[in-house]
């Protein structure tokens, strides 16, 4: 059996209590309140990562690309449509790897390239290109090599990043 535990409280403590605990029982109101504590130590419990996913408010607000020679204004329409507005600079100089060969991420954004060739012309889009995430405008414009959520710039200069934690 545990040991008894004896607590004096002052007149305007114990006059305090139903406010404080919802009781004038001083046993009753710590155990509610430790009771409470416990179920709630065990409830979900927020990310600190950034839920990448998209949100209404962002839709149709214009974000700005500026990495390593690639410029565009991107759109974010839908849960799966990005749109890179007419006239973006496509960064011209693919990165290799330190043995030569071309990459995984250089295949992909050469294949992103080669089925909207027909909305680029030297290095600049003719028209809108719609792909269906932050990652493919990435591998579009720059052949990936940074996260697009960290270069997709609002009028502002929040990233978008920044705008999917608050």
């Amino acid at each position: 059996m545990p040991e008894k535990i004896t607590i004096t409280i002052t007149e305007e403590t114990a006059n305090a209590l139903p406010d404080l605990l919802g009781t004038t029982d001083l046993a009753d109101g710590i155990a509610k309140h430790l009771a409470c504590l416990v179920t709630n130590a065990g409830g979900p419990k927020k990310s600190a990562k950034a839920q990448h996913r998209f949100q209404q408010a962002f839709a149709d607000v214009p974000f700005f690309i500026d990495y390593n020679g690639a410029k565009a204004t991107v759109t974010w329409r839908k849960r799966d449509e990005m749109v890179i507005a007419a006239g973006a600079t496509l960064q011209s100089d693919m990165p290799i790897n330190k043995d030569g060969s071309v990459g995984f991420a250089q295949r992909f954004a050469l294949t992103l390239r080669e089925e909207h060739a027909d909305a680029i012309s030297n290095g600049h889009t003719t028209k809108d290109v719609v792909l269906k995430s932050a990652n493919e405008v990435g591998h579009f414009l720059y052949f990936a090599g940074t996260n697009t959520w960290l270069q997709l710039i609002d009028d502002q200069g929040r990233t978008l990043d920044e705008l999917s934690r608050a």
